[in-house]
């Protein structure tokens, strides 16, 4: 009974406190990066920003995920790319954005 009771109060100071703080460490490190633009064409997304730029096939993505702000492509279970929503300007650029994940939703 300790034993879970211990477990339990580790598992929540580990999500609660410690992987917050966390996060607010990661995010305060880039936040004062360049804005980076994005494109995609059939083959590949591309980024650009002032470190250099990076390029990677659609079938690299093993799923996405979106909310109203954000899509999230992941590579793996831990390494992920962000894309905002408001970098699509034109109607229609989402949605045909979203036929390139089609086989990851």
């Amino acid at each position: 009974m300790f034993a879970a009771s211990g477990a339990l109060v580790g598992h929540l100071r580990q999500y609660r406190i410690y992987v917050r703080w966390k996060a607010r460490r990661l995010f305060a490190q880039i936040r004062n990066k360049s804005d980076a633009t994005y494109a995609w064409d059939e083959s590949k997304p591309y980024w650009n920003d002032v470190n250099g730029q990076a390029a990677t096939s659609w079938d690299t993505f093993i799923k996405a995920r979106e909310d109203e702000l954000v899509m999230i492509l992941y590579f793996n279970d831990v390494l992920y790319q962000i894309v905002p929503k408001r970098w699509f300007d034109r109607a229609g650029d989402l949605a045909r954005f979203r036929t390139h994940l089609r086989f990851i939703y």
